[in-house]
């Protein structure tokens, strides 16, 4: 039994269609004998009857027709679009999926649930730019029961559409919008990524391509002048979807839209965390970084379209990718995570066409990988940035080309990985020193540096973990993009002080003397200080050896990281010299800080002055034992030294069979270096001892004592340099 009620509003046709009808079968298809099937007949019947549709052009689609109350596109779109087009057909009318003509017609509606029954409102509407026009306006009713449950159920795939739908209607511009589409991300940036990010990426590019208002930018992306910004979050036992749409260039708000779902609508698998394992986080933001690099254009593309590699001569693709550029920010260290996240990069980059890697420092890479990882809550949060750098003799500079970043939930991750040892804090101080300085470095090449040896406090005497840190600074450098660490500075020196004199740079730094000895222009040099508060402080700096300062860093490490013993060492005591404008230095073949020499090793001493000057040489051995080796039998009277100059002792002039060799007792010594500007007497109670030199029954802080009166009375200028030095067996 079925009856037909009209009714007219103002303005349209409006016609009401109440359906009833004793089918019970279930089908999802539209059948012909369908209680649906009946229900579209009817409607299209009564619209034909208000507008002839014969040989009209109309569009439909699936896209047409949503959920009244909550303008989801649900199951049932799909199956109403297919039986109306089914009855539109057979009453002539020229069907498309999209829009034609200059003002096409468009069947579109909706449905709404009200109790046991579906209400459909069907409208035929002419399209204009300016408005539209209702032509008719058809209401119809079908049962539930003879309905496919399924057709009313929200499937996740068709969610884009929803959104699709609310952004044409909030959307109130003139021109058609081609959008590139990107992953959805959640709205609390420090939760990981879910894998439907992706998924609904792609639904919603499908859901553009079957808009009338919007395009998807598809594999052209630079042609889009819109972008898509879409998250999600959890509320409840509901997933809440939001999208914008952006202007591309002003970043203007055009339209937007909001849709809200329950959690068990969305697959189970779409829940899960999009990474899951490090290969995963490096793999996602690994091409992140190269598709941005190349739309930006900025890498040389010659390679697209080509099977082969470019030619990896050219430095322009080659990429420097080094086991110290990824750090931990939150421990300010570089840890066995950085590690693996360069071994990753390594083989990914590797194996991308538009590459070739390198890690070696010295093969004129001109791109540069670098990155931070942090643990941020519940997920490990990994950046990287791509850097062109650009070389000039005014400096080193980099520009980044491109950046990306993506998080993985604390769960996949290895608490191994975030163990921050002493080694992987001093790399990320010497990472921080090497960087800031590299701005300031007026070389298109590596620049060589000395590295001093880094002093307990600032005092000269030796420690164990001085040594440390320079095998640390020296591993470190080996490796530096910017600076090549001089490893055998001690036969440089050696070699380069074969005459007696030379003539260096005038510095009242000591710390540049063996740089400037080296024809070194830049040197390391440092400091430690242990603090009551169990930690130490790393101090350092990268000069240049005319007193510029081209960058300082400093960090704190934990005291217990650091074995006791390598920072146990007697100080010896000693008077200060006079203040004046005088300035002598002694140093040895090794350096002036933090000597130590092994039994039957040579050592060598080397002497200058920032004037002319006159010099004794006195050492404490370990008995505390004093003896005068300069002047001696091969230059038995103190020289004048020139201002600048540098002496060697033993020098050249001195027998083959004379050196300064380690023996006896073992243990800590000093040697004193006294200049003056005029000669300074013979000690008194001096007995002769070999080659000239003289045994002193005084000790060295009596010397400094006997010699500064003599001085003050005399009007003689008047400064000395000690030098601590373990001796061992």
């Amino acid at each position: 039994m079925r009856k037909i009620k009209f009714s007219v509003c103002v303005g349209l046709l409006f016609l009401s269609i109440v359906l009833s009808s004793c089918i019970t079968t279930q089908t999802h298809v539209a059948g012909k004998n369908s209680s649906l099937s009946a229900a579209s007949k009817q409607i299209v019947f009564n619209i034909n009857s208000l507008f002839d549709v014969t040989s009209s052009h109309i569009q439909i689609s699936a896209n047409n027709f949503w959920e009244k109350d909550t303008l989801l596109n649900l199951p049932f779109s799909s199956v109403l679009a297919e039986a109306l087009a089914s009855e539109f057909s057979k009453s002539g009318a020229i069907l498309s999926v999209q829009d034609t003509g200059e003002k096409p017609l468009r069947a579109m509606g909706s449905y709404r649930v009200a109790g046991n029954d579906v209400w459909i409102t069907v409208r035929l509407r002419r399209m204009g730019e300016a408005a539209s026009t209702d032509l008719a306006v058809v209401e119809g009713r079908i049962s539930r029961k003879n309905m496919d449950p399924g057709w009313l159920e929200p499937e996740f795939e068709r969610i884009s559409r929803s959104l699709v739908r609310l952004l044409e209607l909030n959307y109130s511009g003139m021109m058609s919008l081609q959008i590139k589409t990107p992953p959805f991300q959640p709205v609390n940036p420090l939760q990981p990524e879910l894998a439907l990010g992706d998924e609904l990426a792609k639904y919603m590019k499908d859901a553009f391509a079957a808009s009338l208002v919007f395009r998807d930018a598809g594999d052209s992306p630079e042609q889009a002048n819109a972008v898509l910004k879409g998250d999600y979050s959890e509320m409840g036992h509901a997933m809440v979807f939001h999208v914008s749409i952006l202007d591309k260039n002003t970043g203007r708000h055009l339209a937007g839209a909001k849709i809200l779902t329950d959690l068990q609508s969305i697959p189970e698998q779409m829940l899960q965390p999009k990474i899951q394992s490090l290969d995963d986080l490096t793999q996602t933001v690994s091409q992140l970084i190269i598709e941005e690099a190349i739309n930006k254009k900025k890498i040389i593309n010659e390679a697209i379209g080509k099977n082969n590699r470019q030619d990896l001569t050219n430095p322009n693709n080659r990429v420097y990718i080094g086991r110290h550029n990824f750090h931990d920010t939150g421990l300010n260290a570089i840890t066995p995570l950085g590690l693996r996240i360069f071994e990753n990069l390594k083989s990914i980059f590797g194996k991308n066409r538009f590459f070739s890697v390198t890690d070696d420092p010295s093969a004129h890479a001109d791109l540069i990988l670098s990155g931070q990882y942090v643990q941020d809550h519940e997920a490990m949060v990994l950046s990287l940035d791509l850097n062109r750098l650009e070389k000039s003799s005014y400096g080193c500079r980099k520009t980044i080309i491109a950046s990306a970043q993506a998080k993985m939930g604390l769960q996949f991750c290895r608490t191994t990985w975030f163990k921050a040892n002493l080694k992987g804090h001093i790399n990320f101080l010497m990472y921080r020193l090497e960087n800031e300085a590299m701005a300031k470095r007026p070389c298109r090449n590596r620049t060589d540096v000395v590295i001093n040896k880094f002093k307990l406090e600032n005092k000269q005497r030796y420690s164990l973990f001085s040594d440390y840190l320079n095998d640390c600074c020296l591993d470190y450098f080996a490796s530096s993009l910017y600076f090549s660490p001089v490893t055998h500075t001690q036969k440089i020196v050696t070699r380069s002080l074969t005459r007696r004199t030379r003539t260096i740079v005038a510095t009242k730094n000591p710390e540049a003397t063996i740089a400037s000895v080296a024809k070194v222009s830049h040197f390391i040099s440092g400091s430690f200080w242990p603090k009551d508060n169990g930690t130490i402080e790393i101090k350092t700096t990268l000069e240049n050896i005319d007193g510029k300062i081209l960058a300082a860093e400093q960090t704190i490490v934990k005291a217990a990281d650091i074995d006791s013993d390598w920072l146990n060492s007697p100080e010896p005591e000693i008077i200060l010299p006079p203040t004046a404008e005088l300035f002598v230095e002694l140093f040895t073949q090794k350096g002036r800080n933090n000597l130590s020499f092994g039994k039957g090793e040579e050592i060598i001493f080397f002497a200058k002055a920032n004037k002319p000057v006159y010099i004794k040489i006195f050492t404490s051995d370990a008995q505390q034992q004093v003896f005068r080796i300069y002047p001696n039998e091969f230059e038995k009277k103190s020289l004048l030294f020139r201002a600048g100059e540098v002496t060697a002792i033993p020098g050249a002039q001195y027998s083959d069979n004379f050196k300064f060799e380690i023996q006896g007792t073992t243990g800590n010594e000093q040697v004193v270096a006294f200049a003056s500007d005029r000669p300074l007497p013979d000690l008194p109670g001096s007995k002769d001892a070999v080659y000239g030199m003289k045994q002193i029954n005084l000790s060295i802080n009596e010397i400094a004592d006997w010699f500064t009166d003599y001085a003050r009375k005399r009007g003689i200028a008047l400064s000395w340099d000690l030098l601590p030095v373990l001796t061992q067996e």
